[in-house]
């Protein structure tokens, strides 16, 4: 039997790269992340509130004045502290940052007691880029579903697909961005519906089918001024299906792998 063509698409993805160093060979195999996986992920989060980038804290330590900073998370979900450097904050509570502190601040303090303000919560934003009326940072008083984000972006632009976007949330574990296509009006009426968190990116693409490359283009553009991401990017299978029109015809496996510090390679076997 003769293997099924392979479809090569070359991306430019600058998503894939950290500040000033090269990226290694990065693989993900997306067609274990089967739906139900999917859904779960963009599900709000039980428990306390978890810092993200932007957010503003002030830290003290006892007995200690000279230790007081005001501290602002940075694009790669750290901070800068005295004596310890660099502290990746992203994804933690308020309380496993201070013992994080704490432990680390044990080497040069006898008994360490930090205390920490937030100040600021810039993570309480979700940014809506592509076919809206008014692209940018949404403010969340509770927890939002993507239309009520479009809603709030000003609605549809003329050329903008409105029965599905796509939904981006960094994974603090694997600094990579996971990305899943939300159905939308009428096909999200018997689905469970998608909850947006803090520093969440949707993204309404445009009406014709715009290509695996072209979304990666522009989307790139977009998300880097946002968020900075180690690793890449992971798009579930139907993200693919979607911004090449073939929402309802199930893609086999779907890989993104970058290759240099400059490039990145789509293999999208054909069904």
């Amino acid at each position: 039997m003769k293997a099924p063509p392979t479809v090569l698409l070359t991306l430019l993805l600058a998503l894939f790269l950290t500040a000033c160093s090269d990226v290694k060979v990065l693989e993900h195999n997306t067609a274990a992340l089967t739906p139900a996986a999917q859904v779960e992920a963009f599900h709000p989060m039980d428990g306390p509130y978890v810092l993200g980038v932007g957010d503003e804290m002030t830290i003290s330590v006892w007995t200690n004045t000279d230790l007081q900073r005001k501290v602002k998370i940075d694009p790669s979900g750290a901070i800068d502290y005295p004596l310890v450097g660099q502290v990746k904050t992203f994804g933690l509570t308020v309380d496993q940052l201070r013992a994080q502190l704490e432990g680390r601040l044990a080497k040069y303090i006898v008994e360490p007691r930090v205390d920490i303000s937030l100040t600021e919560f810039k993570s309480l934003n979700v940014y809506v880029l592509g076919e809206v009326r008014t692209s940018g940072a949404v403010s969340l008083q509770r927890y939002i579903t993507p239309q009520e984000a479009i809603a709030a972006a000003g609605g549809y632009s003329e050329s903008a697909r409105n029965d599905f976007a796509i939904i981006l949330r960094r994974d603090p574990q694997k600094d990579v961005l996971m990305g899943i296509a939300a159905p939308l009006g009428l096909r999200a009426k018997d689905q469970k519906a998608i909850v947006l968190h803090g520093g969440d990116i949707v993204y309404v693409p445009r009406s014709g089918i715009a290509g695996v490359e072209t979304f990666m283009q522009h989307i790139t553009t977009l998300v880097n001024p946002l968020v900075n991401v180690g690793r890449g990017l992971v798009m579930a299978p139907d993200v693919v299906n979607v911004l090449n029109g073939t929402a309802f015809q199930p893609v086999v496996q779907t890989q993104v792998r970058a290759t240099t510090a400059n490039s990145a390679q789509a293999i999208i076997p054909a069904q």
